[in-house]
């Protein structure tokens, strides 16, 4: 029996504080995968070292100060990390990017929620994702993208579902490189992107050698539309065409919210 954290509703009016001089932002980034989990452990190791080298590489180009980073890979419990996502410390200016990757499930009580519960089988627990945004909303970053890679199915069985999650921690010092694509989509943008690999009642596909499909889908589409056209790349231009690419497999969803 699954023993799920209750169901939050998400508020839509998120208050934004009034945009100030770009000054000692942080780029937060938060990766979590299982790692020990029998049946997806290559899958979940690929995705995390595949963002791990996406995020960098996109702190490289930004003109902010720091890189906080924290990745959970198979150990701790999920009130740790709760706690941790509690406890970020995020200024008015701040990126947070959230990142899961594992096993997931649509529980179906609401007709108008699409995200999954992403599932933490040590302690037999599910975290709504709504729930993930509401802790990262109420700190009130300036910009905040919460991207869940995991099956959104209804579930009917729970005897092959993962362990869970160990934290590293990580700080770097900022680095002089830019990119105009990349400033106008993590500096320049104001609210929050909301990211679901699955649709309601759909699975999430990936493999061994490559990690999971939208995981791949996503870093590509992101990296070609900063190559090809960085000053007309946009949140909804990138995640529409990954979407698209995806659509008869598994559905992804995802919505914005900028101000």
């Amino acid at each position: 029996m699954l023993h799920k954290i209750p169901i939050f509703f998400i508020c839509l009016i998120y208050v934004v504080c009034p945009f100030l001089a770009l000054e000692a932002v942080t780029f937060h980034t938060i990766l979590i995968g299982d790692t020990r989990d029998k049946e997806l452990r290559k899958v979940i190791q690929k995705d995390l070292k595949h963002m791990e080298k996406h995020l960098d590489e996109v702190f490289e180009y930004l003109d902010v100060d720091w890189h906080q980073q924290l990745v959970y890979t198979g150990r701790d419990t999920n009130s740790t990390i709760l706690q941790d996502l509690k406890n970020l410390h995020i200024q008015p200016d701040d990126i947070v990017f959230f990142y899961f990757s594992g096993h997931g499930f649509y529980t179906g009580k609401s007709k108008t929620e699409c995200w999954p519960t992403l599932y933490f089988s040590q302690e037999d627990v599910g975290i709504d994702q709504s729930y993930i945004i509401q802790l990262i909303l109420e700190q009130q970053p300036r910009l905040f993208i919460c991207l869940a890679d995991c099956c959104n199915n209804i579930l009917e069985e729970d005897d092959d579902v993962p362990e869970i999650i160990a934290k590293r921690f990580k700080i770097e010092p900022k680095r002089e490189k830019k990119s105009s694509g990349l400033q106008k989509l993590f500096l320049e943008a104001k609210g929050v992107v909301l990211i679901a690999s699955a649709g309601p009642e759909y699975y999430a596909e990936g493999t061994n050698e490559k990690g999971s499909c939208f995981t791949n889908c996503y870093i590509k589409t992101f990296n070609q539309a900063l190559q090809s056209h960085p000053e007309k790349v946009s949140w909804d231009s990138i995640l529409s065409k990954t979407q698209h690419m995806l659509w008869e497999a598994q559905k992804p969803q995802y919505q914005l919210m900028f101000h």
